[in-house]
């Protein structure tokens, strides 16, 4: 739905001073606002495209080791970042581009929170990173963006 320019993009991280709440979400509609509520279908999805199969050095591959693009049908495995693109177009596919892209920031506002890292690339390629890691990290993001509605501002409906 986003295309290769979406793909292209890297989602960069920066620290914020204390750690967010929350992260699950749940369309809500006010006026023209799309407002972030607490559905966990992003982090799921993430996660589950992780346990399948986790890489490093690539968004995604193929089965043959090629990197490809992480909503190929032929990709077999994922970093964080190509589980988080593909779990984004999963979301634009079933419930539109406005709750995906608000799904998008409010997981990576609670990433952002829990990893000592300025980039989602950087932190998955870490030498000493294993897939059990972003496993984990999803998790917590899973759980943690329930409060997270509170803290993070409505986006306009175009």
């Amino acid at each position: 739905m986003f295309g290769s320019s979406w793909w292209a993009v890297k989602v960069r991280l920066r620290r914020r001073a204390t750690p967010s709440e929350g992260f699950p979400f749940t369309r809500s509609f006010g006026g023209n606002a799309a407002a972030v509520s607490g559905d966990r279908r992003l982090p799921r999805h993430a996660r589950c495209l992780i346990e399948e199969g986790w890489t490093q050095h690539a968004d995604a591959r193929a089965a043959d080791g090629s990197a490809v693009h992480p909503c190929d049908r032929r990709a077999v495995s994922w970093s964080l970042l190509g589980a988080l693109v593909a779990a984004v177009e999963n979301v634009a596919a079933s419930e539109g581009e406005h709750a995906a892209i608000a799904q998008l920031a409010c997981t990576c506002n609670v990433l952002a929170g829990l990893l000592d890292t300025d980039s989602l690339e950087e932190w998955n390629d870490a030498r000493e990173r294993v897939r059990d890691d972003v496993v984990a990290a999803l998790d917590q993001a899973a759980t943690d963006v329930l409060g997270q509605q509170d803290d993070f501002p409505s986006f306009p409906r175009n």
